[in-house]
C-alpha cells in the first residue's frame, strides 16, 4: 500500500471482486490491466463459462450479487468417446452459464461498472512481464492476471503450460446450453457454451501440445452437434497452476496472489470461476487481517490436494482404461438425480463452504 492506495494487477473476476470489496471498505483502489479494456484478451471473447453457483450464498460472502449474469443452464450434452447423453435442468437448477467478455451481457461488465459505482480508478496497458515489474509496485499490492504466463513468470510461481484450440461465433438463437466432450484428443476435455447468443467451442490440454489430428476432431465433433463454427486458431499462452500438489499460494513476494494464480482452480474439472470470486474477496480482507484471510483461503482451497492426485491418477491410465472409467462415470450421472448431480459439485473450490 502506497499513500493509502491499494494497487490491484488483473481486472478479471478476482481482481474486480477485490476491488470492489475494498473500495466500499473507504480505500483508494487502482485497478492495472494489459488489456485496453474490461472483460480479458479481445480474441477469446465472447465466450460462455459454466459453474454451479450458490448465488445467495455467494452474495452473502462477496457482497456482490452476480444473478444478473447469470443463465438457468437448460442442458448439457455429454459426448463421451462416441456416447452421447443429455442431461436437462429444471429452472431451479444451481448450474448456470455466464457470458465472459466486454459486452454489457458480461460477468465482467456487471463487476466492472459495480467497481466504477465504488469509486475504483482503472489504468490499461499495464502488464507485469518480469519480476523487476513486480518490484516496481507498491507493497502488499494484489496479483490476480489469471491464466497469463507472463504473471506467473514475474511472480516465480511455478505452472504448467496449457495448450488449446477454439473458435467462437454470434447466433441468434438465444438458447443457454452446453457441451463437453470427453475423447482420446486431450487427457483433459473439450467444451461448447451457447450464453446470450455466443457460441464458444475450446479443446484444451495441459502439460503437453494438441495433435493436429485432435484439432481436427474437435471441429468435426462440434460441427455434428449442429454448431456451426469458423476461424479455428490456436490459444497461445497460457498457464496452469497445477504444477504440484501443495500448489495453492495466497501471499508471495510481499504480495497478496489471488485467483488462477493462487490455484483457485479446481484440478480434475478446471472449474475456476467460482474460486476467483471468493478468492477475490479473501484478497481483499488480507489488506487488512491476513491471518483471517489465511485461514479463508485454507478453507477455500482444502481439496486441491485430493483433487490433483485424482488428476494426476487419470493422466496415468492408458486410454482405454479412461474410455471405460468415463463411460462408467456419464453413465452414472444420466441416472442421478438433478439434486443429487448438483450435490456431486461440492468440490468445486466455493461451492459447498461458502
Amino acid at each position: 500500500m502506497k499513500n493509502g492506495r491499494i494497487t490491484v494487477v488483473g481486472a478479471g473476476l478476482a481482481g474486480l471482486t477485490a476491488a470492489v470489496n475494498l473500495a466500499r471498505d473507504g480505500m483508494d483502489v487502482l485497478v492495472l490491466d494489459k488489456e485496453n479494456r474490461h472483460g480479458g484478451r479481445p480474441e477469446f471473447r465472447p465466450d460462455g463459462a459454466a459453474s454451479a453457483f450458490d448465488l445467495e450464498a455467494l452474495e452473502a460472502y462477496t457482497g456482490i450479487d452476480i444473478s444478473p449474469a447469470c443463465k438457468h443452464m437448460e442442458s448439457v450434452v455429454l459426448s463421451v468417446f462416441g456416447r452421447r447423453a443429455e442431461l436437462v435442468y429444471g429452472s431451479e437448477s444451481q448450474m448456470y452459464l455466464v457470458e465472459r467478455g466486454a459486452r454489457s451481457t458480461s460477468i465482467d461488465t456487471l463487476l466492472y461498472e459495480a467497481a466504477v459505482d465504488a469509486g475504483v480508478k482503472f489504468e490499461w496497458g499495464f502488464a507485469i512481464k518480469s519480476p523487476s515489474d513486480v518490484a516496481g509496485l507498491p507493497e502488499g499490492s494484489i496479483i490476480a492476471t489469471g491464466l497469463d504466463v507472463q504473471g506467473f513468470e514475474a511472480m516465480g510461481i511455478p505452472y504448467v503450460p496449457l495448450w488449446g484450440w477454439f473458435a467462437k461465433g454470434l447466433v441468434e438463437d438465444r438458447a443457454t446450453r452446453a457441451w463437453a466432450h470427453i475423447d482420446d484428443f486431450t487427457v483433459d476435455y473439450a467444451f461448447t457454451t451457447q450464453v446470450n447468443g455466443a457460441v464458444f467451442s475450446l479443446l484444451f490440454q495441459r502439460e503437453k501440445p494438441l495433435l493436429e489430428s485432435g484439432k481436427e476432431k474437435m471441429a468435426r465433433l462440434v460441427a455434428a452437434e449442429g454448431v456451426e463454427l469458423e476461424g479455428w486458431r490456436d490459444l497461445v499462452g497460457g498457464a496452469s497452476p497445477h504444477s504440484r500438489l501443495s500448489r495453492p499460494v495466497l501471499f508471495k513476494s510481499n504480495m497478496i496472489v489471488i485467483g488462477t494464480m493462487a490455484g483457485v482452480m479446481e484440478p480434475v474439472m478446471n472449474f475456476g470461476m467460482l474460486g476467483a470470486l471468493v478468492c477475490g474477496k479473501i484478497g481483499a480482507l488480507a489488506v487488512r487481517d491476513a491471518g483471517a484471510a489465511y485461514e479463508e483461503f485454507r478453507r477455500l482451497t482444502a481439496f486441491f490436494g485430493p483433487s490433483m492426485r485424482i488428476k494426476r491418477l487419470h493422466d496415468r491410465l492408458p486410454a482405454g482404461a479412461r474410455r471405460v472409467a468415463w463411460g462408467l462415470f456419464s453413465g452414472m450421472l444420466g441416472n442421478v438425480s438433478e439434486r443429487n448431480r448438483e450435490r456431486a459439485f461440492r468440490f468445486i473450490p466455493g461451492y459447498g463452504n461458502f
